[in-house]
């Protein structure tokens, strides 16, 4: 994950062995978020999190190169990640195998019960999952529904729970896997735009509880494959058009929810992940 084992992928590989490689995430997310913190005014007093960033795209352009060459197959989550990788020189795309992970809730029934007027964000990445454009989308569609309760899970950054900016979000901090899917199941949208993943686990966790998604493809899922309402990044009007749409249409919440369910817990189930890999291997 850190590429802290790439001392004995070098010795294994020296011993003549088949090397699989997991790339779990789009390798080059960190340099643009650098660039993203430096940009956007909200986060230029989170030093901490530009350091972070600093270092972890520092470790990726020291090894990354160096990984997908001792590879003999890389296995990754998503066609976002293989879109990705084609900038390095040792890429090579007949070493690829897609395997998309899976979701870490599973659900045989859905149970899909929306609260009027309520949105929801996970993550613990605030930047690279795009909260700020949550945030001022609130902010504007606050002015029409005054009831909107947009919660947002996982965030335990104080200074931005307090700063003006997300002023209109309701940060309820980290909760346990049960708290979590009675959250996906009440809330009227999963808002997730998201600047860079692999596969997002949040987005297949809100799918499989029944959850309508908005998201971008960043998320690591398709459009015309995987039911959800897309949007471009960056586009807080994007956000408030696609929220006011699931608000005035119960038909289409019900349509997404159902459709996302279905193919969430087929395509996604730990028990497809494990058919999956194992005939891979």
């Amino acid at each position: 994950m850190f590429f802290e084992n790439i001392d004995f992928l070098r010795y294994a590989k020296e011993q003549g062995k088949t090397i699989v490689v997991d790339i779990y995430e789009n390798p080059t997310a960190f340099r643009d978020m650098v660039n993203e913190v430096a940009n956007i005014h909200e986060y230029k007093r989170y030093n901490s999190i530009q350091e972070l960033y600093k270092a972890e795209n520092k470790l990726r352009e020291t090894y990354m190169d160096d990984v997908l060459e001792l590879a003999d197959y890389y296995t990754i989550p998503s066609k976002f990640v293989l879109e990705s990788l084609k900038c390095y020189p040792h890429f090579d795309s007949s070493k690829v195998k897609m395997l998309p992970y899976p979701s870490s809730i599973t659900k045989s029934e859905r149970n899909y019960k929306p609260t009027k007027h309520k949105l929801i964000w996970v993550g613990n990445d605030p930047v690279r999952k795009g909260l700020v454009y949550c945030a001022k989308a609130a902010t504007i569609l606050k002015k029409k529904y005054a009831d909107l309760n947009f919660e947002i899970i996982g965030v335990t950054d104080k200074n931005l729970a307090s700063d003006p900016t997300f002023k209109d979000l309701n940060f309820v901090g980290v909760l346990n896997k049960q708290q979590l899917i009675c959250e996906y199941e009440t809330a009227e949208a999963y808002v997730f735009p998201t600047l860079y993943e692999g596969l997002a686990g949040t987005v297949i966790e809100a799918a499989c509880c029944g959850c309508p998604i908005i998201t971008t493809t960043n998320a690591g899922v398709e459009k015309g494959h995987f039911p959800a309402v897309y949007i471009p990044t960056r586009d807080v009007n994007a956000i408030v058009n696609a929220v006011e749409s699931i608000f005035s249409s119960p038909q289409l919440q019900e349509n997404l929810s159902s459709s996302v369910f279905d193919f969430a817990n087929k395509e996604y189930s730990p028990e497809q992940y494990e058919k999956n890999l194992i005939c891979f291997f």
